[in-house]
């Protein structure tokens, strides 16, 4: 809804949402797609609906009070909410949420125009998949779509790697010896699906 324009149904539906955790990612996306409207009030009340504990979710809505405040001609505003946005995404827990909060800082300093901003936080990020689509993002800001689509599939090959293994297909082949038909077709369907999944999700990546 939020994708289509659709702000208020979106924030009337996150409101249903019991599950705070779920309800703080939701929130995150909103806010993001209301700073690419140039919605900086509604992006800030989405921002602030998000717990401080849930620090990616924040980091995330964050960015989009920066790409809104870009879009108003605010340099210094966007500079404080960059910082903001940083000091979130690095008190999460996990790595992997970290990675993710800088993935999206920095596509989002690439779409505020920051593209020195936006390349400093890419190469901040651990070499793998969140690196390599935030550097797509910057590619694609500078209208480099060669360079954006190469990093767009490196990431996609670094996440193929990660999740299901480089020869998955001759590793089951050769399990699938000793088993039945039925059963090595079924294991071989799983990897296939499991790459198309990461297929379609590439795709959609913006």
């Amino acid at each position: 809804m939020a994708a289509h324009g659709d702000f208020a149904g979106a924030l009337r539906l996150v409101n249903t949402i019991a599950l705070a955790p779920e309800s703080a990612f939701a929130f995150s996306r909103i806010a993001a797609l209301q700073g690419r409207a140039g919605d900086s009030e509604g992006a800030e009340a989405s921002a602030a609906k998000i717990d401080a504990k849930f620090s990616t979710p924040r980091a995330v809505a964050l960015t989009g009070v920066a790409v809104a405040s870009a879009k108003a001609g605010l340099p210094w505003r966007v500079n404080s909410v960059f910082d903001e946005a940083t000091r979130a995404a690095a008190a999460a827990a996990r790595l992997d949420e970290r990675m993710s909060g800088q993935m999206h800082i920095a596509r989002a300093r690439a779409e505020a125009g920051d593209f020195a901003g936006a390349e400093q936080s890419a190469r901040a990020i651990p070499d793998g998949r969140e690196r390599f689509l935030a550097l797509s993002a910057l590619a694609r800001a500078k209208n480099d779509h060669i360079g954006a689509e190469i990093y767009r599939w490196t990431a996609l090959a670094l996440e193929a790697d990660a999740r299901i293994g480089p020869s998955d297909i001759n590793r089951l082949l050769k399990a699938a010896q000793g088993q039945s038909p039925a059963s090595a077709a079924i294991a071989l369907a799983k990897a296939a699906e499991e790459r198309a999944r990461l297929l379609r999700a590439f795709r959609k990546t913006s």
